[in-house]
């Protein structure tokens, strides 16, 4: 099955709003560019999959997937997708409705992809740690997530100020709008403003081969101008971005890297 027979699939089976949808699958083919591995029938364990739509699609690439998703407060809409989702009995596919700190895993992990979850895990550091854990060596760990060492929070569209409790004081009228209207109550919450410096030194304490892919920020503005949906719900920075592409400065952010990919390999021969 194509990814985009798939996606009409799923799309006939969900229930929820249309727009919805349309921006989850345009977010899981951007996470699947991102991560989708260079060969075919591999283990892999997706962490934090929302809906499942990544995880649907590396499905009907031939891989087996192990998708994480517990589902926590501020993401009801993405219940419904997940449920249109396991609806199908894909093969390979085989969702864990837990957190990723408690999942038993009884094998190790070719490719592990996280793609805007961390940011909502009550405990990333010890996500970090299980994820090196799950890995079989040689394989391979993708985390995609905002770096809060910006000041800029991307699901609301809004500055950081100072501190999360600062910024919650000074932007509680738009954020409790924004939850209502989006039916996420819970999200502030989620967000534990994970960092770039912070996860570096947290790696080299704990042992963990980690490295950055920079370019990560320079394609994300390029995808502020190319896709509409994306940049409707970052219309805060979107003509900022515009702006800083056409005077052909764009490539600047890498140097602040107000979103980060993290690569994590399991040398050959550890345990």
């Amino acid at each position: 099955m194509t990814h985009d027979a798939l996606m009409n699939s799923i799309a006939s089976r969900f229930d929820g709003e249309p727009e919805f949808f349309a921006a989850m699958r345009q977010e899981a083919y951007f996470g699947y560019s991102e991560t989708a591995p260079p060969s075919k029938h591999m283990n892999i364990l997706e962490i934090g999959a929302g809906g499942c739509l990544l995880s649907a699609m590396l499905s009907a690439d031939g891989h087996t997937i192990h998708a994480v998703e517990p589902i926590s407060g501020g993401f009801a809409k993405s219940e419904r997708l997940l449920q249109a989702v396991a609806g199908l009995n894909l093969p390979g596919l085989n969702i864990h409705r837990c957190s990723i700190e408690d999942l038993e895993a009884t094998t190790k992990f070719d490719w592990v992809i996280a793609v805007n979850s961390f940011e909502h895990l009550p405990d990333w550091k010890a996500a970090l740690t299980k994820t090196y854990d799950v890995l079989r060596p040689g394989g391979s760990a993708f985390v995609l997530c905002p770096n809060y060492a910006f000041p800029y929070e991307s699901h609301y569209g809004i500055p950081i100020i100072g501190s999360k409790a600062i910024t919650k004081h000074l932007f509680d009228r738009q954020i409790r709008s924004f939850d209502e209207n989006n039916d996420s109550a819970g999200l502030w919450n989620s967000i534990n403003m994970i960092s770039l410096p912070a996860v570096r030194s947290y790696c080299w304490r704990a042992g963990i081969p980690l490295r950055t892919d920079r370019e990560i920020s320079v394609r994300m503005m390029e995808r502020l101008v190319k896709d509409n949906n994306f940049a409707k719900r970052q219309a805060a920075i979107a003509p900022i971005v515009g702006t800083m592409k056409f005077l052909g400065v764009d490539r600047v952010v890498s140097i602040f890297q107000p979103y980060m990919k993290l690569i994590i390999e399991k040398p050959v021969g550890a345990e």
